[in-house]
Formats: C-alpha cells, structure tokens, sequence
C-alpha cells in the first residue's frame, strides 16, 4: 500500500520523565495510622473574561487512621489556603510507607 504526499508520518513520543502528580499531606505524624487515601480534589477558579468555573482536577495522598479521619486531615491541611475547592472522590490506596524525597540530597 503506497501512501500519497499528504499522509502524516507518526513520530515516537520523546521520552521524559515526569514529576508524579500527588501531593502528600502527612499532618498526622503516629504510626498507627499506616493507611493512605487518595483524595481527588477539583480546585474551582473563574475566568473574568466568560465568566465560567473551571475546574482543574488534583490528587493528595493524605495519611489517616480511617476515611472519616482522611477528610479531617485533609481539611485541617487545606484550612490556610484561600482556594476554593472541592473534593470529588476519596480511595483507600495500597501504599503502605511514603519516603520524602528532595532533590540533590544523597
């Protein structure tokens, strides 16, 4: 099969590397609370111009005991914040420890 001038050649996507999206919130700082939950957040902004909420969809792992005590962290780490949001959905994830990392330290 001959392919005419106007067929598109597809490229190979570069390969990068890329910062993973979640953010942690490890408020609560006992060991007895070795579960992680995954909260999908949508933080609301409006655009001056139409006038239109758009949303823009993020993802925290925050450490908890329970899922009641995962909304509680989660709240008491977003109090200070002056964005307004909303949470979508929350799922216990099967991480069981969460290392910090911080770049150029060895």
């Amino acid at each position: 099969m001959q392919r005419g001038r106007s067929a598109r050649r597809r490229r190979a996507a570069p390969l990068c590397l890329r910062r993973p999206q979640h953010n942690i919130n490890r408020e609560n700082k006992s060991r007895r609370s070795a579960r992680y939950y995954r909260v999908k957040v949508n933080f609301i902004t409006i655009d001056e111009r139409t006038a239109a909420e758009k949303r823009t969809a993020s993802y925290i792992i925050v450490e908890a005991i329970d899922f009641p005590n995962a909304i509680e962290n989660f709240n008491d780490g977003m109090r200070g914040t002056l964005a307004d949001f909303e949470i979508e959905s929350i799922a216990e994830t099967k991480y069981i420890d969460v290392y910090p990392y911080a770049p150029g330290n060895n």
